[in-house]
Parts: C-alpha cells; structure tokens; sequence
C-alpha cells in the first residue's frame, strides 16, 4: 500500500479542526468548496467512536439532499474497503475516516454495507415522523402522521373550522365578530386571510405561544414602533398646509381604544388641531384603513361625527 502525496489544501488545519467530535462547529463557505465532502468526513468521524450507528442523526430539509448524502456516505465506506490510497488530500482524509468505521463495523457486528438503513440520514420532517411513531401515546395523533407537499387544503378546513365557532360560546367568537365588522363582513376574505397565516406561522407563531421571554409584548411594540415610523413618513410626505385636512378625513372614522365602537365615538375635531402633527395623521391612517359601512358624514362646523 503506498501513501501517494497531492497537493496541500490552504485551509487542512480549519477542516481538521472542525473534524474534532468533541465541539460543535458551525461551517460558512461558498459553494463548491467541499462543505458536503467535511460533512461525510465528520459523519465517519462520529461513527467510528459511537455505540451503534443510530447514534449519529444527519437532518437535512429535502429528501433528495438526504438521499444524495447517504449515497455518498456508502460510497465513501465502499473506497475505504480497497486497499488503494487516493492522491488528493481531502478524499485521502474520507479514505482513511471510511476504513476506521469499517474496523469499528467488524468490531460491533454493525454490517453497515448490508443494511445501509442503519444510517440515520433524513429530512427534518421525516425525523419528526419517526419520533411520533415511537412515541403514538405521547403524541396523540391517533392515526400515523404523514407528510403533504402542498398543505392548502389543511390551512383552509383548519380556518374553516375556526369560524364555526363565530356563533358558538368559545372564546374566540368575539375576536371572529371583530375581524369580520372590520372587514365589512367579508366571510371568504377572513379565511383567506387566516390561511394565508398559516402558509408562514413560522414567522409568528412563536411570538404568541411561548410568553415566557414575553415575546407577544415584543412583538406588539414592534408593530406598534412600525406604525409610529409609518405616520412619521406620511406626515413629512402630507406637509404642514395638508395636515387640517388630513385629520379631518381621519376623524370621519377614527376609533376609540377600549372597545368603544366606531360609530358611538364622537371626535372633537378643534381639540383634535391642539394636538401634535403626529396624532392628526395618526387619526387619517387608521380612518383609511376602517370599514367604509362605519364611516358617518362629517359637518366641519359642527366639529363632531
């Protein structure tokens, strides 16, 4: 067997370092540049110290990457059974990982190369599946979950199914009542709404879940802070001589914190122009956004709604 000596790879003692089993490394690299290959690498690396070869879990986000990983890992332990030494570096480092978990194979009676699927390589949601299969009593779900490409029609029976409850005694009916008075009673445009949350609840969901770290009160400020910005803009893009005018539209329709209805809400216009540019236009943004059926008509002389 003769050791064949290719050319040095600038960063070998970055890799290397990030072979050690004992840390946890994060990898940045552009494509191309052997990120998949020090994968494998650190995989036999794992494996040449673990128990059992389920030990070692891989998750990637598609099937076919975690297909191709595993064809790839084979392949590697496949080389590491010839006797051949490569003459790159890097696919020397895999040959050399390969023939360690070879030996570690025959030690414990794995038989990797018979029973590749042995090899934990899957997909986030394919991970989760098994954990929900070997644990149906703490997970249920009755039946054995399975995995959608396109979960539309889940989102719409999920939205459905929330708006039953418009007439029932839950909790929620309020807050269904509210969204639809907003939106003039638009039945289909609340569900569509509603699904189209649930398409992106990755964004959101765990700001209203977990209010340990208060993060709903987080969330909330920030969309408070982003609605200050909004008017501070519109105020500066309106100028000085459009303000009166602006408050004025916006007190047509302009709410009252607290759950005070729209149209049981009187402005007080003249006391409206002693406040600062920001609440007028305050007033004129959320006025836009109501519901035309809760608009009245305004007297300016009356100064009221």
């Amino acid at each position: 067997m003769t050791k064949h000596q290719g050319p040095p790879v600038a960063d070998a003692a970055t890799r290397e370092k990030a072979l050690d089993v004992n840390q946890s490394f994060i990898v940045q690299a552009p494509a191309g540049s052997g990120k998949t290959e020090l994968l494998i690498q650190r995989i036999l690396a794992l494996l040449a110290v673990a128990d059992s070869p389920e030990e070692i879990l891989a998750i990637t986000f598609t099937r076919k990457a975690a297909g191709e990983m595993k064809i790839r890992l084979l392949e590697a332990l496949e080389r590491g059974i010839s006797d051949e030494v490569p003459a790159e570096q890097h696919k020397r480092e895999t040959w050399e990982r390969a023939r360690k978990v070879l030996q570690r194979d025959r030690d414990r009676s794995w038989n990797l190369p018979e029973n590749p699927s042995r090899l934990q390589i899957m997909t986030i949601d394919s991970f989760c599946s098994s954990l929900s299969r070997r644990m149906p009593w703490l997970a249920r779900l009755g039946d054995q979950p399975g995995v959608v490409e396109d979960a539309d029609d889940l989102y719409q029976q999920a939205a459905e199914n929330l708006l039953a409850k418009l007439e029932s005694d839950s909790g929620c009916s309020n807050s269904i009542a509210y969204m639809l008075q907003h939106l003039d009673n638009r039945m289909v445009q609340l569900r569509q709404l509603l699904v189209s949350m649930l398409a992106r609840r990755d964004q959101w969901i765990r700001y209203l879940i977990n209010e340990k770290d208060h993060s709903k009160s987080i969330l909330e400020t920030a969309l408070e802070n982003f609605a200050l910005d909004t008017v501070d803009t519109a105020r500066q893009a309106l100028g000085e001589r459009r303000l009166s005018g602006a408050a004025a539209i916006g007190s047509l329709c302009c709410g009252q914190p607290g759950g005070v209805g729209l149209r049981t809400y009187t402005f007080n216009i003249s006391r409206l122009f002693r406040r600062s540019h920001r609440a007028r236009i305050i007033s004129a943004v959320v006025g836009s956004l109501q519901p035309a059926a809760d608009r009245q008509r305004f007297s300016a002389e009356e100064g009221r709604c």
